[in-house]
């Protein structure tokens, strides 16, 4: 196989690029990737990622649009411990691309008004068919501000990836490994081992009732996740349809 007819992994992932940049109907990809504008169902395969065109199929598209693909697939997380009060930040770049992304929420206190405040993250990157997972909770969090339910010194960037602390993250895990992950990230809401539960009563955590999280925050995520599954065509014997 020559290296032009070598398969382009991220098909899908630079065409909805494209078409969101210049509004390219299925036969315009068509012609542009030298094929017939009626080929449009060979389009629609590369578009909902069932196929992946060659390498010389999406030439065009690469030269145009490729700089915007690289940079959309790169993602910077930076660790602290909040537990720790550690003062050291460290960085780490990942690539891929955001396929899942969830926020488990708490109520708070706004004046008189009752709000809730996004206090962990769940992500989920596809690179090249393997994952990477990342686990992340708030900045600026206190144990004050959760005994006090008020949440006024968390971060507050308008760069929304600055607001969040990386505590774990998993890489070139498979579907299955996703799966393990996932539901060692449930349990922790239920069992009081995540940093929110940890921060407020240290390590006897595990030993309180979280008034945190419930099972009114994990079943809103549990469906998320599990639709998005469905919605990749991703099969597992872990998964529970």
């Amino acid at each position: 196989m020559g290296e032009t007819d070598k398969k382009f992994k991220l098909t899908r992932q630079l065409l909805r690029l494209a078409i969101d940049a210049a509004g390219y109907r299925n036969e315009d990809i068509a012609v542009k990737a030298g094929l017939s504008g009626k080929s449009v169902a060979q389009v629609s395969a590369w578009r909902n990622g069932r196929k992946n065109a060659t390498e010389r199929q999406m030439a065009y598209f690469i030269k145009e649009y490729g700089h915007l693909l690289k940079r959309k697939m790169e993602h910077l997380f930076c660790f602290c411990d909040p537990i720790s009060d550690a003062a050291v930040t460290r960085y780490e770049k990942l690539s891929g691309e955001v396929v899942f992304k969830h926020q488990i929420r708490v109520s708070s206190q706004k004046g008189r008004a009752t709000s809730s405040t996004a206090v962990l993250r769940f992500i989920v990157l596809e690179d090249n068919y393997n994952f990477h997972v990342i686990q992340q909770v708030r900045g600026g969090l206190t144990r004050d501000q959760l005994k006090k339910g008020l949440y006024y010194e968390v971060f507050h960037s308008d760069n929304e990836d600055a607001n969040w602390y990386s505590y774990c993250i998993s890489t070139r895990l498979d579907l299955d490994g996703i799966l393990e992950t996932f539901n060692g990230f449930k349990t922790s809401l239920l069992d009081n081992t995540n940093p929110v539960d940890r921060l407020c009563y240290g390590n006897n955590s595990a030993n309180y009732e979280s008034p945190f999280f419930s099972a009114k925050q994990v079943q809103p995520l549990e469906y998320s996740f599990y639709q998005k599954l469905m919605k990749l065509g991703l099969h597992s014997d872990l998964l529970p349809f």
